[in-house]
C-alpha cells in the first residue's frame, strides 16, 4: 500500500499538470507548433464585419452585433475553443474617424482590425476596413454617400467618444461566451448572412493608436511560423474575395 506522502505527492503532480494544460478561461489549449498555426483570417470575415458597421447607428450597437452568436465573429486567438469577445474603441486622428477592434485574452490586447472613415472630394465617404497585417493579406473599402451609412454619418455630425468598458472576464449583462464553430460551418453561416455590398481591395494606412498591439500568446504563435500568418492560405483569400 502506498503511504500518505506518496499519495500527496501524486495529487500535487496531477493538480499542477491539470492547471498547466488549461487556458486562462479554463478550456483546453492546443499549444502552437509549426504544424498547428491557426489561420485566423478564416474566422473573421472582413466584408461581414464591414457590413455590420453599415447597418447600425452607434459604436456600442456595432460591438453588440459583432459579439452575437449570429454575427461574423469566430475568432479564437488563445486556442481555448471559445469565441473571443471583440471590444471597440473610437478614435479621431486628424480627419480620420476610426474604430479599433480589440481582443483581450487576459495576457494583453491584440488589435485585429480597424474601421476608418475618410471624406472624398466628391462629398462622399470612404470606409476602410484595415485588417491586422499579421493576420490578413489585404484590406477592403467601400465608398458611398454618408446618409447611406447611419453610424458614420452620425460620427460626422457628432463624435461618439466610445471606449468599451468590457475586458477579459468582464462582459455585458446577458452576454454568454459561446464555442467556436468549424471553418466549414462558419463559411456557410457567412454566405447566408452577408449582404450584397460592393467592396474593393485596398491598402490604406491605419491611423489607430492601438496599431501593433499583440498579446503574448498570439506573438508566440506567430513567432513559430511567421510566414504562414503573413501569407494567408489560398482558401482564406478566396473567402475574402467571394464574401
Amino acid at each position: 500500500m502506498l503511504g500518505t506522502k506518496p499519495l500527496l505527492h501524486l495529487g500535487i503532480i496531477w493538480l499542477l499538470t491539470s492547471l498547466m494544460a488549461c487556458s486562462p478561461q479554463g478550456g483546453q489549449v492546443k499549444k502552437p507548433t509549426p504544424n498547428n498555426v491557426p489561420s485566423f483570417a478564416e474566422h473573421l470575415n472582413l466584408k461581414a464585419v464591414l457590413n455590420q458597421s453599415l447597418q447600425v447607428n452607434s459604436i456600442s450597437a456595432l460591438e453588440k452585433s459583432l459579439n452575437n452568436p449570429s454575427g461574423p465573429n469566430n475568432l479564437d486567438l488563445n486556442g481555448d475553443q471559445v469565441v473571443d469577445y471583440i471590444r471597440l474603441e473610437y478614435y479621431l486622428t486628424g480627419t480620420f474617424h476610426g474604430i479599433s477592434l480589440l481582443v483581450d485574452n487576459g495576457d494583453g490586447e491584440s488589435e485585429v482590425a480597424t474601421i476608418e472613415m475618410e471624406k472624398t472630394p466628391q462629398d462622399k465617404i470612404r470606409i476602410n476596413l484595415i485588417g491586422n497585417p499579421l493576420i490578413f493579406e489585404s484590406s477592403i473599402s467601400v465608398t458611398q454617400s454618408p446618409e447611406n451609412f447611419p453610424l458614420w454619418n452620425n460620427l460626422l455630425v457628432q463624435h461618439e467618444d466610445y471606449t468599451s468598458p468590457y475586458y477579459y472576464g468582464y462582459y455585458p449583462k446577458g452576454y454568454i461566451p459561446f464555442a467556436t464553430v468549424s471553418q466549414k460551418t462558419y463559411k456557410r453561416h457567412i454566405s447566408a448572412t452577408s449582404m450584397d455590398v460592393a467592396v474593393q481591395k485596398a491598402n490604406p494606412k491605419s491611423h489607430s493608436p492601438n496599431r501593433g498591439k499583440t498579446c503574448r500568446y498570439l506573438s508566440e504563435i506567430l513567432a513559430q511560423n511567421p510566414e504562414e500568418e503573413t501569407q494567408p492560405t489560398k482558401e482564406a483569400r478566396t473567402s475574402l474575395n467571394n464574401h
